[in-house]
């Protein structure tokens, strides 16, 4: 019995011994995909959506509830917006062909940020019913563009490593904008908090398209 014991213990940690190293040898696998731009570009541009749909999550629900919106209301425009980037995913590839990839993603997150941003500047349900069109709508035109990205520029054998990083900054964007709004709207007020997010957002998508058009990549990509 005490045999068994000692033998599990140590299938036990040679388990744990075989798991931190999985990890450490996958933290030092990614460490490489920093050296190459575009997907650099890629996980910067995952991280400014998550950004733009954390505002969407989290605070603008609070909004609509400071002024007055009934529950079944509020879950009507979220479901609005979510509707919206249904339909946003089909006009991806149509815009991408028009003015190329990175330039497609820059320009609906940036959109789908400053509608949602404005959101604070109106009380009446039918300019924020189509403002939360536009950003469900410009959100939805990104994602799938994000993903071609990805597979344009990584190799079969370690796009579960690249996913993986990509899943990594949507929970840092999905995290930092509402700890950012927090911050802001504690301080300076709702209205101040979206404007300034908003405006953060399209300036890190601004430092992002200028550091793409600085990348020797292929036409596709840009």
């Amino acid at each position: 019995m005490n045999r068994r014991v000692f033998v599990d213990a140590d299938v036990h940690a040679a388990a744990q011994d075989s798991t931190w190293k999985i990890c450490i040898n996958s933290y030092r696998a990614a460490l490489p995909v920093f050296k190459r731009p575009m997907l650099v570009i890629m996980l910067a541009i995952t991280l400014a959506r998550l950004m733009s749909g954390g505002i969407d999550t989290s605070f603008y629900p609070v909004y609509l509830d400071e002024v007055g919106f009934a529950a079944a209301i509020i879950g009507l425009l979220m479901t609005l917006a979510n509707g919206g980037a249904t339909v946003g995913s089909l006009v991806a590839n149509s815009l991408a062909n028009r003015i190329g990839l990175v330039w497609a993603m820059i320009w609906s997150i940036g959109v789908s940020a400053v509608a949602i941003a404005l959101v604070p500047l109106f009380q009446n349900i039918w300019p924020i019913a189509g403002l939360s069109l536009i950003h469900g709508f410009a959100l939805g035109i990104s994602l799938p563009l994000l993903l071609i990205g990805i597979s344009q520029n990584s190799e079969p054998h370690e796009r579960g490593l690249i996913l993986g990083l990509r899943s990594m900054f949507n929970k840092g964007g999905v995290m930092a904008a509402p700890l950012m709004m927090g911050f802001l709207v504690e301080g300076w007020g709702m209205l101040p908090g979206f404007l300034i997010t908003g405006a953060v957002i399209v300036l890190v998508l601004l430092l992002i398209g200028l550091a793409a058009s600085r990348i020797k990549a292929p036409l596709n990509n840009q």
